[in-house]
């Protein structure tokens, strides 16, 4: 019934409300079948996705664990992080295909060949990081210690020597060294995904201490995303609307002699109010192609 109301205020949307009785039924009809058939194609997309995520987890694993143990030591988190490269990059690429997704890489690709770079995001939804690692393979990406020992995917991560932050000082120690060694850092410092587009949770000044320790520039980057799926308290299993468009925008760029006056709260605070500013300003679907 709600299907045909919407085809019936479609079609005298569309500035057909005086044709006969039998054109408007028809209408209706056809409009209500193409709707259904969108939902039920869409649906199969979502499922053949969920199919290939956990095929995608297993490799993704499985890989990792056999990798470990014969890689030395010296070129494991190259190796690693370079594995998480290749699977975000051709997770993304099927989601694309199937067209579950809409991304816009423009900002990403400029990200490339940064060095010696601490990265800023807000953090929507689960997509966030795979974002960044399908363009930038020598990403350090700063970890929940939980996600490090998940059986799923830990021993992808504890193989790209990814920081915990399961203590401060070790997490901004770790982090300091991948720094110096040129390799660019990514945190999201509401510490979890935030219930809206919105910097909601106070920023964790790790990132800051990081930065100032390091001598790096502060790359401020803004996600936005079309669909509440993949947020915080969203369930994995309810089909949304497709595909879902993600947005990253690069933002400030403070480079070390901005900051060197600051303490690391000062930063920290600095680079919410001006993330919480821009997330004002974005349009809800960021002007995706």
């Amino acid at each position: 019934m709600q299907g045909l109301l919407g085809s019936y205020a479609s079609f005298r949307h569309n500035g057909f409300s005086g044709a006969c009785p039998v054109v408007v039924a028809r209408f209706c009809f056809m409009d209500m079948i193409r709707k259904m058939a969108r939902r039920g194609w869409h649906r199969i997309i979502f499922c053949i996705g969920l199919v290939y995520a956990v095929w995608a987890f297993a490799v993704f694993n499985t890989v990792a664990l056999l990798l470990a143990p014969v890689v030395p030591r010296r070129w494991r988190g190259m190796v690693g992080r370079r594995w998480i490269w290749v699977m975000s990059r051709l997770s993304l690429n099927v989601l694309r295909g199937l067209g579950g997704i809409r991304c816009n890489p423009h900002d990403l690709k400029a990200l490339a060949h940064i060095r010696n770079t601490v990265v800023v995001a807000n953090h929507p939804s689960l997509m966030d990081a795979m974002l960044f690692t399908a363009y930038l393979p020598d990403l350090v990406c700063v970890t929940k210690q939980s996600l490090l020992d998940h059986p799923f995917y830990g021993a992808a991560l504890r193989l790209a020597q990814y920081p915990g932050n399961d203590t401060p000082l070790r997490l901004i120690r770790s982090a300091v060294a991948h720094a110096r060694a040129g390799q660019p850092i990514l945190l999201f410092p509401e510490g979890t995904r935030s219930g809206r587009a919105r910097a909601d949770n106070a920023f964790h000044p790790a990132f800051a201490a990081i930065a100032m320790q390091a001598g790096c520039t502060v790359q401020t980057m803004v996600i936005t995303t079309s669909s509440p799926y993949l947020r915080k308290g969203a369930s994995l299993l309810r089909c949304p609307a497709l595909p879902i468009t993600y947005t990253v925008t690069r933002g400030a760029t403070l480079p070390p002699q901005a900051t060197r006056a600051m303490t690391s709260r000062e930063l920290a605070g600095q680079v919410q109010a001006w993330l919480t500013e821009a997330l004002a300003r974005q349009a809800p679907h960021g002007g995706m192609a």
